[in-house]
């Protein structure tokens, strides 16, 4: 059959792949391609964050939320270790109160540990331990592109403005990936640009990553990411010192109190050495991610977007049911 896929981000590379591995023509439209995606920004680490607001969330969410985040990572790890740029790495999640995992989370996480712990950074007196995946997201990505243009997907760049724009295009069914952009193409008011910033420093080597809500560490080998906030109402889509600040300020007391506990060696990091602030808006949407087919006459679109903070983490998961629902049609 052939297909259009709007967005060119890792949600419209993983929908695209899995179209080509079933054997149907593929056009992509994206008004650029990696790494001049928002994708690219991502700290892209496998935990689901900011998937959705709990209380706006439709019956069933928390098992389809469980369902994409399993199958996700089950096609990471095969992909761990093998040129994708996709490794092993060790997380701490900081809690101030003790806090139950999701069972989801313990079955895939078998060495998954949530235990208080007196010894952490200050504020913070609960922790979950386990081993998780990172990708270091311009490998990842540039891997994806890769194998889509090898598998004879057509890459056309081009900023659809409208509605209208869209159902022109050529194609019977559209996969609609585009993120934010779904609520200019859509009419989805809903969609949220929820702003974050990272500060790029030098790398060190670490062999874990941290976490506490909307701040955390993850070292890759271009640079330790350091962020990265979860700004809804911002003045500015650029970078500020005040974030940056707040970020340094954070982190920084993070460092271990003794021998043994959890925490960044003493004297890591050095403002000095930060080389690059970035920020980047997560297509946050309250009700959850948008996996359904929507008809346009003799049009079909099957959306997949409003991923949040989670597009690395759900976004096999999400393309095989998107993907299935072509099945249907």
């Amino acid at each position: 059959m052939r297909v259009g896929v709007l967005g060119a981000g890792v949600i419209g590379l993983c929908t695209s792949l899995l179209l080509l591995r079933r054997g149907h023509q593929v056009t992509v439209y994206a008004a650029g391609r990696p790494p001049h995606v928002t994708s690219s920004l991502a700290g892209a680490i496998w935990l689901p964050l900011l998937t959705s607001d709990p209380g706006r969330q439709p019956d069933g969410y928390e098992a389809r939320l469980a369902a994409w985040a399993g199958a996700s990572w089950r096609t990471l790890s095969d992909l761990a270790g093998v040129g994708w740029g996709v490794r092993r790495l060790v997380n701490h999640e900081l809690f101030g109160e003790e806090q139950a995992p999701p069972a989801y989370l313990r079955e895939l996480m078998t060495d998954l540990v949530a235990t208080d712990d007196r010894l952490l950074p200050a504020g913070y007196r609960h922790r979950w331990t386990f081993t998780t995946l990172i990708a270091e997201m311009p490998d990842y990505l540039a891997r994806l592109l890769a194998a889509v243009e090898a598998g004879g997907a057509a890459l056309v760049e081009v900023r659809l403005g409208s509605l209208d724009e869209v159902l022109g295009l050529p194609e019977p069914v559209l996969f609609n990936c585009t993120g934010l952009g779904s609520a200019r193409l859509f009419g989805d008011e809903t969609m949220l640009g929820v702003k974050g910033q990272v500060l790029l420093h030098e790398p060190v080597a670490l062999d874990f990553a941290m976490g506490a809500h909307e701040f955390g560490f993850l070292p890759r080998a271009d640079a330790l990411l350091l962020g990265s906030l979860f700004l809804a109402d911002y003045d500015t889509e650029e970078p500020t010192e005040a974030s940056s600040d707040l970020i340094w300020r954070t982190i920084a007391g993070w460092v271990r109190r003794e021998a043994g506990a959890i925490g960044l060696p003493p004297g890591l990091l050095e403002r000095g050495r930060v080389r690059e602030v970035r920020t980047g808006l997560r297509p946050f949407r309250p009700g959850g991610v948008r996996i359904e087919v929507e008809d346009f006459g003799r049009r079909r679109v099957i959306h997949d977007y409003g991923h949040g903070g989670s597009g690395f983490t759900l976004s096999w998961g999400c393309a095989e049911e998107a993907v299935r629902l072509l099945d249907g049609l």
